[in-house]
């Protein structure tokens, strides 16, 4: 079971104009070690599909965890060795 280090919450509205969320996701697991991750909610589900593809692209885990409040939940971590 992954260790979560962080949780990140990307409204598609909010994030108009800013930072990649797929890359900042990526970034950040590229610093984890094995067994680490974060937990992410998205409420676009282009993003999800792009998590999902480039972080097991990339070798990373990626759960799909259900939804909240209009929120597709993943976790996505570094697996362990």
């Amino acid at each position: 079971m992954a260790l979560i280090l962080k949780e990140y919450v990307f409204d598609r509205v909010e994030s108009c104009g800013k930072k990649s969320p797929v890359r900042v996701i990526l970034e950040e697991l590229e610093k984890m070690s094995p067994c680490e991750g974060v937990n992410v909610k998205l409420n676009d589900y282009d993003w999800v599909l792009t998590v999902k593809s480039l972080g097991e692209l990339r070798g990373f885990n990626v759960e799909e965890e259900g939804k909240e409040d209009g929120f597709i939940k993943l976790k996505v971590y570094n697996p362990c060795q």
